[in-house]
């Protein structure tokens, strides 16, 4: 008898744990549901955005393009320069307006930088973009690099000129064109380096 209200009682335990297993496996299933729902409307909120957005840029390049149609070639070469971020560099730091720069002896590494706007842009404004690299911007006097260097991403490019193992006492000077010091708003065509 007693062996019988074991396997009764163990049957009946059994039963009540999987009765109380059940409301718990449901509840998990159901806040599942809910944040699956929730990235749902999130995804649609989304998607609603993004096209929105599209629109938006349909319709800036839309009125860019009728701007464009309304510029001569000389503004629109002059709107170029001012979405073209280009900077000269010695050693790392910019070169100020009256285009002298104080370096430490060593290598002496001139680059120039030119990042282009990030926005997309008419294909007939684009070919009034500034063109060229460093050596199309830079005139060298006597004093010739040991080393060129530069990459090129999407977006920018640049270039270098490493003179190495520059002395103390030593100094270098050369010319850059109009359209570079313009853009870099230098008040200055000639660049003279000092190393110290």
């Amino acid at each position: 008898m007693m062996t019988l209200w074991i396997i009764v009682s163990a049957l009946l335990y059994g039963c009540s744990a999987t009765s109380d297993a059940k409301p718990l496996k449901n509840e998990k299933v159901l806040e599942l549901e809910e944040q699956n729902q929730r990235l749902k409307e999130t995804i649609e909120d989304q998607q609603r955005d993004m096209e929105k957005y599209e629109q938006q840029t349909e319709e800036y390049r839309s009125l860019t393009e009728q701007f464009v149609s309304m510029l001569n070639d000389r503004q629109i070469k002059s709107v170029m320069e001012k979405q073209t971020d280009m900077e000269l560099t010695i050693n790392g730091e910019q070169v100020p307006e009256n285009g002298v720069m104080d370096v430490e002896s060593g290598d002496v590494e001139v680059t120039l930088t030119s990042k282009q706007p990030s926005v997309s842009l008419p294909g007939e404004m684009m070919q009034f973009a500034p063109k060229g690299s460093l050596l199309d911007h830079v005139i060298l006097s006597s004093e010739k690099p040991d080393q060129t260097s530069g990459s090129d991403g999407t977006l920018s490019s640049s270039r270098s000129l490493i003179f190495s193992d520059a002395p103390s006492g030593k100094e270098f000077e050369f010319s850059i064109t109009d359209e570079l010091k313009r853009m870099l708003g230098l008040k200055t065509n000639t660049i003279t380096i000092q190393v110290n």
